[in-house]
C-alpha cells in the first residue's frame, strides 16, 4: 500500500481530481471500486475496503489502481513535457501510414520535415528511423536518391555510436565524481584517459554537450557537499576556446553550461565573474525557444541582485517570471522571493509566496530536490516565528525534525541541524534570544567551515538568527556576513 501512498503523494490536488475522472471515464460497470479506493486511501480507511470485499478481491484492485495509475502518469507527463521527440516520433508514423497508402509526396514531405527537425536538435535515434522509413520506401518514384539516403543513414549511425561513447565517459565522470571524498579531483586528467580509452578525439569529445554535462555534476556535487570551493573549472578554459572557435551545435548545452558555470561563480561568491556569465546568457536566451531555462537564468539573475545589495532589482526581475509562467516552473523563482520577503522584514509578501507553495514534501523532493525541499522548511519555519504563530510553528519543526533529522545531521548538513536546535531553544524561550547565554550557545553550536567553503544559504540563515540577538536588520547583516565570508 505504501507504493500507492508514495505515487499519489507526488500528484497536485489537481492531478488527483483528474486522475479520479480518468478512471471514472474508463468505468464500464457501476459496481467498480477504484474511485471508492482512491478516496479510502486520501482518509487512511483501506482496511474497511479490504473487510467488505475479502483479501483476494482487494489485491486485485490495488493492483489494478496501481496499473492505471502508472498509466495515467505516464500520459500526463507526455501531455506536460510535449516534448520534440513525441512530436518527431507522431511525424514518423503519420508519415509511415501516407506511405503505406500511396500518398508519397505526403510521406516523404512529412519525413523531410521530421528529419530537419531532428538535425537541429541533434536526436540521432529518431533521425535512424527517419532514415529508415525513407530506405523503406526508397523504390517509390517520388523517393529521395537512394544512395544519398544510404549514406545519411551510415553517418548518422557513426555519429550515433560517438554519442554512446561520449556517454560512457560522461558516466565515467560522473562515477568519479561521487567516489570522490577529498575534493581534488582532476577533471582534465581523467577526461584524457577517458578519450584515449574509447578512441575519442579529444577536440570532437569537448563539445557543448559533454561539458554542459560535466559542469552540472559538479554544480550538483558542489551543492551536496555543501562546498563549491574544490570544484575544477578546468571546463570554463574549454568553454571559452569554443566560444572563440564559434561553435555553434548543441545551442541548448551551450546554455546549460553557460548557465553551470555563472551558479558555481555565484555559489562561490565570486560575484563580478558570475555577473560576465550572467551577462553572456543574457545575450544567449531566447525566452520564447527556451522558456525554462530563462526561468532559470532570471532566477539566478535575481539571487545575485539580491546578494550584492541590490534587493528591489532581484524584485522587478522575478515579479515578470512569476506572473507569466506555469507554476511548476517557477518553484526556484517563488522560493527565492519569499527569501527576500523575510530578509526584508516584509512578511505579508512571504506569507503570500508560501501559500503557492502548497504540495506535499515528498513531493517536492522528488521534483526540485532535497536542498530545496530543506530550504522551504526553514523559512517557513522563519517565518512562522516572526509571525508568532506558535500553534502551527511547533507541529513543523517537529516535522522538520521528524522526516529530515537524520539528513540534517549528516557532515554536509551538519549546521543546518546545529540551526535547527538553535531554532528550538529560541522557540522554547524567545525572550532569551539578545542574552550573552545564548549567544555563547550559539557560537558553540554553529561551526563555521574555512570562509570560502562556507553555503551561502546556511550563511543567510545564520544571518536571521544574528539579526534577531543583535536586533538590527536581517539584509544588513546578511550582506555583511555575506562580503566578510
Amino acid at each position: 500500500m505504501n507504493g500507492i501512498k508514495s505515487t499519489i503523494s507526488l500528484l497536485s490536488p489537481a492531478e488527483l481530481k483528474a486522475f479520479v475522472r480518468y478512471l471514472d471515464d474508463r468505468n464500464r460497470r457501476h459496481d467498480t471500486r477504484n474511485i471508492a479506493f482512491i478516496k479510502a486511501i486520501e482518509k487512511g480507511t483501506e482496511a474497511e475496503i479490504k473487510r467488505e470485499i475479502g483479501a483476494n478481491a482487494y489485491n486485485v484492485l490495488k493492483k489494478r489502481v496501481a496499473d492505471r495509475l502508472v498509466d495515467f502518469m505516464a500520459s500526463l507527463s507526455l501531455e506536460k513535457e510535449a516534448s520534440i521527440e513525441v512530436h518527431l516520433i507522431k511525424w514518423i508514423l503519420v508519415a509511415r501510414k501516407f506511405l503505406d497508402n500511396q500518398q508519397e509526396k505526403k510521406g516523404f514531405k512529412l519525413l523531410k520535415r521530421a528529419e530537419e527537425r531532428a538535425l537541429e536538435v541533434e536526436q540521432l535515434t529518431l533521425l535512424n528511423e527517419i532514415y529508415h522509413a525513407q530506405i523503406e520506401y526508397s523504390h517509390f518514384a517520388s523517393a529521395p536518391n537512394q544512395e544519398e539516403l544510404f549514406e545519411k543513414l551510415n553517418q548518422n549511425t557513426q555519429r550515433f555510436l560517438e554519442q554512446e561513447r561520449l556517454n560512457m565517459v560522461f558516466a565515467m565522470v560522473r562515477k568519479a565524481f561521487i567516489q570522490n571524498t577529498a575534493g581534488n579531483l582532476d577533471l582534465d586528467t581523467i577526461l584524457t584517459d577517458a578519450f584515449l580509452k574509447y578512441g575519442i578525439n579529444k577536440e570532437v569529445g569537448l563539445n557543448y554537450k559533454i561539458l554542459s554535462q560535466i559542469a552540472q555534476i559538479a554544480d550538483i556535487s558542489g551543492e551536496t557537499k555543501k562546498d563549491y570551493s574544490t570544484i575544477d573549472l578546468f571546463f570554463v578554459e574549454k568553454l571559452e576556446i569554443l566560444e572563440k572557435k564559434g561553435e555553434v551545435r548543441h545551442s541548448n548545452y551551450r546554455i546549460d553550461l553557460i548557465y553551470h558555470v555563472a551558479n558555481i561563480y555565484f555559489r562561490r561568491r565570486d560575484f563580478p565573474n558570475c555577473a560576465v556569465y550572467l551577462n553572456l546568457l543574457n545575450k544567449s536566451i531566447d525566452p520564447v525557444q527556451y522558456p525554462k531555462h530563462y526561468v532559470k537564468y532570471k532566477n539566478l539573475e535575481a539571487l545575485y541582485h539580491n546578494y550584492t545589495g541590490d534587493y528591489e532589482k532581484a524584485i522587478s526581475v522575478l515579479k515578470p517570471v512569476l506572473n507569466n509562467n506555469d507554476h511548476d516552473v517557477t518553484l526556484n523563482p517563488r522560493l527565492v522571493s519569499m527569501m527576500i520577503g523575510l530578509q526584508q522584514s516584509n512578511f505579508t509578501a512571504a506569507k503570500q509566496h508560501l501559500r503557492e507553495l502548497s504540495r506535499s514534501d515528498r513531493w517536492y523532493e522528488s521534483t526540485i530536490g532535497l536542498d530545496w525541499t530543506l530550504h522551504k522548511k526553514f523559512l517557513e519555519i522563519i517565518l512562522l516565528i516572526e509571525l508568532q504563530e506558535s500553534s502551527l510553528l511547533e507541529s513543523r519543526i517537529q516535522s522538520l525534525d521528524r522526516t529530515y533529522g537524520q539528513v540534517l545531521k549528516s557532515n554536509a548538513q551538519n549546521n543546518a541541524y546545529n540551526f535547527l536546535k538553535l531554532i528550538k531553544q529560541l522557540v522554547n524561550n524567545p525572550y532569551s534570544v539578545d542574552s550573552d547565554k545564548f549567544k555563547q550557545t550559539v557560537e558553540k553550536t554553529i561551526v563555521w567551515r574555512p570562509n570560502e567553503r562556507e553555503d551561502i544559504f546556511m550563511i543567510s540563515f545564520y544571518a536571521w538568527l544574528k539579526a534577531k540577538m543583535e536586533k538590527r536588520d536581517c539584509y544588513t547583516v546578511t550582506l555583511e556576513l555575506i562580503e566578510k565570508n
